[in-house]
C-alpha cells in the first residue's frame, strides 16, 4: 500500500498501482462475503458498503453519512 501514497503516478506506475487497487477492492469483497456482512454480487466496493450499511441494526448509526467512520 505505500508504494501507491509515495510513488509517483507516471505512465510507466498507472497499471501496476491500477491492478494492486483492484486487488485490494477484490479481498476486502472476498471478506465481507466470508463474513456475511453484504448480499452485493459485484466488484463495486461502493454497492458493498451501502449492503453492509444496510444490514446495520441500530437506525442512528446506520443512518450516519457512509464515510463517518474514516
Amino acid at each position: 500500500m505505500e508504494f501507491l501514497l509515495t510513488t509517483d503516478n507516471t505512465e510507466e506506475l498507472a497499471e501496476s498501482k491500477y491492478d494492486m487497487i483492484e486487488d485490494t477492492a477484490s479481498d476486502i469483497i472476498e471478506e465481507l462475503q466470508h463474513q456475511d456482512l453484504t448480499k452485493a454480487i459485484c466488484g463495486d466496493l461502493e454497492k458493498h458498503a451501502y449492503s453492509v450499511n444496510d444490514g446495520i441494526a441500530d437506525g442512528d448509526l446506520r443512518n450516519l453519512h457512509i464515510l463517518a467512520a474514516i
